[in-house]
């Protein structure tokens, strides 16, 4: 037995640290008994492999199935045929319609539209008899000389697209002459059976 006086600062101290490591060797008796200095167990193959699916699915590109991409696939796999009367039919109106278009004559200004008539549908025909042309004195006279027709790719059963380029003779107030290129990409729409030309652009090309 420790022979302690109480009494004796010193002999205090020395209890408590003897009372302060008893305790310290019974935890960790108690902590290894329990297995709390074990390494803890490896995570197996098929939990890693379940624990990263929802990561993985989360990750898949959204656009691969979203309505823009779908409908655009669609629209490139139902581009339209159509019979090659039709298509003989649309591709001569949009080349005299052209023609019809691009002549202008300052002396008769709305002699163009007239000329066109018989190739547009009834909507354009009402909406350039309200906006006549006026051209430049530098491009006062245009007769067309010749046109060429490519064919558009069309998406639609009811719609044609032709790109009409026109080469033609320029005449400017001034008396001088040449000759222009322009770019017209017409569109034709049945109605009732019949193919007119609905609507047009024009790319202009510059002199030759």
């Amino acid at each position: 037995m420790l022979n302690l006086d109480y009494r004796r600062r010193s002999d205090r101290i020395k209890l408590f640290l003897i009372t302060f490591g008893l305790c310290s060797l019974v935890s960790l008796l108690v902590v290894f008994l329990s297995g709390g200095f074990d390494e803890p167990p490896a995570e197996s193959e098929s939990q890693q492999a379940a624990a990263g699916e929802p990561a993985a699915a989360s990750q898949t590109n959204p656009s691969s199935s979203s309505p823009e991409s779908s409908a655009a696939h669609e629209r490139i796999e139902t581009k339209v045929t159509l019979s090659g009367s039709v298509l003989d039919k649309t591709k001569e109106s949009a080349q005299k319609f052209t023609e019809a278009y691009y002549t202008y004559a300052p002396e008769h200004p709305e002699q163009y539209i007239e000329n066109s008539k018989p190739y547009m549908a009834e909507d354009l025909y009402l909406y350039e008899k309200e906006n006549i042309r006026r051209q430049t004195l530098d491009r006062e006279t245009t007769t067309a000389i010749r046109s060429e027709v490519l064919p558009v790719d069309s998406y639609d059963s009811d719609e044609v697209m032709w790109a009409v380029i026109v080469t033609g003779e320029v005449k400017a107030a001034s008396g001088e002459k040449y000759e222009e290129s322009k770019q017209y990409f017409v569109t034709l729409r049945e109605k009732d059976g019949d193919w007119k030309v609905s609507d047009f652009t024009i790319e202009y090309w510059g002199e030759e």
